[in-house]
């Protein structure tokens, strides 16, 4: 009975740490969903840097302890309620600029390392068994033959970790630059007239039409391939690989992706993100910019 209740009190206390976060990141990078990173937070437990924590890892935003399922971070993400660390909302993190989008691409480079733990190791559902048979029969092969000297499974954690991460930071950047692209300085929140802009008012386009958050970018986010992984103090260069093995990692970028198509519903292409940005409240002072630049 004793151990039935920490067990209840753990759960409970770890329910909420990234849930806030969790909530903010779909809402800021417009996922369809958030329900696996919910799962995983609910056996992850949030901590500040402890004396110890902070000496290992003198410049971590955070990090992810797999034998205690303990995410570490630095207090100014934090909020406190009671005695429990919550992990603050990401769009607070983010602002409204986007200027903290390396802090909530890093808290979620380590939530990735917990769904492994959780989900891909233990192969819960068929997209977590199909990543774990590739490991296996494809790249710890592959590991072992151009990173002599680290376990393959830990280069794999990572490998997927900073996937997500180049996924995460090109959106938020893309994001950037759509604001740019509209007329919208996010550093300073100033309203400008972006030479699309004076192209749409030159060829006579309506308010409506002059309105519309657009992108000019072509980007397709399932084209994203990070070149390089850090793994214990290493840089690890993906194109440091045969011509002949390389189809391994793109099909393994393809299988990444996927995934979080599957389990985060992830924006397809920059063009997406722009339409769902015409529909978010948050970019209130954008439209209004643009409505005072036509009438101008």
């Amino acid at each position: 009975m004793k151990f039935i209740i920490l067990t209840m009190l753990f759960n409970f206390t770890a329910h909420a740490s990234l849930r806030d976060f969790n909530n903010g990141l779909k809402k800021a990078f417009y996922f369809d969903k958030i329900e696996r990173a919910n799962l995983t937070s609910d056996k992850v437990r949030v901590t500040k840097f402890g004396r110890l924590g902070r000496i290992l890892s003198p410049d971590a935003t955070a990090t992810y302890n797999d034998k205690t399922n303990t995410m570490s971070l630095d207090e100014s993400l934090l909020y406190k309620k009671g005695s429990r660390y919550s992990v603050q909302n990401a769009q607070k993190i983010l602002t409204s600029n986007y200027s903290g989008f390396t802090p909530v691409t890093t808290i979620f480079h380590e939530l990735a390392h917990a769904e492994i733990d959780i989900f891909i190791e233990n192969q819960k559902e068929l997209s977590d068994i199909t990543l774990k048979h590739f490991y296996k029969s494809k790249l710890r092969p592959l590991y072992r033959k151009y990173f002599k000297g680290i376990n393959p499974w830990t280069v794999f954690h990572e490998h997927f970790a900073y996937y997500r991460t180049d996924l995460m930071e090109t959106m938020a950047l893309d994001i950037m630059d759509i604001m740019m692209e509209n007329g919208w300085v996010p550093s300073s929140s100033r309203c400008y007239l972006a030479p699309q802009l004076r192209k749409l008012l030159e060829s006579g386009a309506n308010l409506e039409e002059f309105s519309e958050i657009t992108s000019q970018k072509e980007r397709n986010y399932r084209d994203v391939t990070p070149n390089f992984i850090f793994v214990r103090g290493k840089d690890l260069n993906l194109n440091n690989i045969a011509e002949s093995d390389k189809q391994i990692i793109r099909d393994a970028h393809l299988l990444f992706w996927n995934y979080h198509q599957e389990f985060y519903g992830s924006p397809k292409t920059a063009k997406e993100i722009a339409e769902k940005m015409n529909q978010d409240n948050r970019y209130n002072d954008l439209k209004k910019c643009r409505e005072d630049l036509y009438y101008r």
